[in-house]
């Protein structure tokens, strides 16, 4: 079997089989909501340092799983799965991991640093020279009634969530430019406020609201008091799972509980549309109040990897 096996390295979006990615990335037990053509694409917009491409093993003319990757344009030795610390790995049918298995290193065996951070796939850890850590995300399991897993939430949250409706605030897709421009506002005060040093760039927000029109693989929801944006969040998706990705709520107006209106909303689609997991991330080390605030929306602790080629 190993002789019939193929790999194609490197190809461009514009050149792999669409159809067959949009099969893995749909039916993978691998498969994570940064694996979507449209965030990937949203990257590759946004980030000129960076170039998008795709690795794909075939057996005969079968194609058995693609990876996505980016390498960096002016430092083509280095490997990242996906930007950003987002999830990456290889697409491909449980059914088939025993040919992974037997391929593993000579699917790798270039000698390019990389660093790949996967959910729940332990895979890499057969590839030579690869050191693998642990790290932990938030997850609210999203299987259950709409109603038992609010009433599990913290007394705290519940108020406030009641509150935000007593407030009249809607949440809604972000639909109209408008819009765009008071959460492009909103993201520039959280700029100043933390002193990001190398925040995301309009083109990525551009691109991550049109495909919000156009896909359900992006959800870009907004929170709305009197027509105004007070807070939105940027949700990912898969058939398993939604990622929560970014949040940012107006200074003046965060009485209002506008991301916790958008939370609730989420978890209240995931429900309807039999989403497992509503992923909230990870919490940077010592801190407390973010912690705080996911266990109280009843998040719990769930391990993922991250690999990195050693030399």
């Amino acid at each position: 079997m190993k002789n019939n096996l193929k790999f194609n390295f490197n190809l461009t979006l514009e050149e792999i089989d669409i159809n067959s990615y949009k099969f893995l990335y749909n039916n993978s037990e691998y498969s994570t909501p940064f694996h979507s053509i449209e965030f990937l694409d949203s990257i590759q917009k946004s980030r000129k340092d960076l170039v998008l491409k795709f690795n794909i093993l075939y057996l005969e003319d079968k194609i058995l799983g693609i990876m996505p990757f980016f390498k960096k344009k002016f430092f083509p030795f280095v490997v990242v799965s996906l930007p950003y610390g987002c999830y990456g790995g290889y697409l491909y049918l449980k059914k088939d991991e025993y040919i992974f298995k037997e391929s593993i290193n000579k699917i790798f065996k270039s000698k390019i640093f990389f660093k790949i951070n996967s959910y729940n796939n332990e895979i890499y850890k057969m590839i030579k020279n690869v050191r693998c850590t642990i790290q932990h995300t938030w997850v609210i399991e999203t299987s259950d009634k709409y109603e038992n897993i609010f009433q599990r939430l913290h007394s705290k949250t519940k108020n406030q969530i009641r509150k935000s409706v007593k407030e009249g605030i809607v949440v809604k897709n972000l639909l109209y430019e408008e819009e765009l421009e008071q959460v492009i506002s909103i993201y520039s005060q959280l700029i100043k406020k933390h002193n990001i040093k190398k925040p995301y760039n309009r083109a990525l927000f551009e691109s991550l609201y049109k495909y919000n029109i156009s896909s359900d693989n992006i959800l870009f929801k907004i929170a709305k008091k009197d027509d105004k944006v007070i807070a939105y969040s940027v949700f990912l998706k898969n058939n398993f799972q939604i990622f929560y990705w970014m949040n940012a709520s107006h200074k003046d107006y965060t009485k209002f509980n506008g991301t916790n209106a958008i939370l609730n909303d989420i978890i209240y689609y995931s429900t309807m549309n039999k989403i497992e997991e509503l992923n909230l991330g990870a919490i940077p080390l010592g801190n407390k109040g973010l912690e705080h605030f996911k266990k109280r929306w009843n998040a719990t602790k769930k391990s993922y990897y991250i690999f990195k080629r050693i030399f």
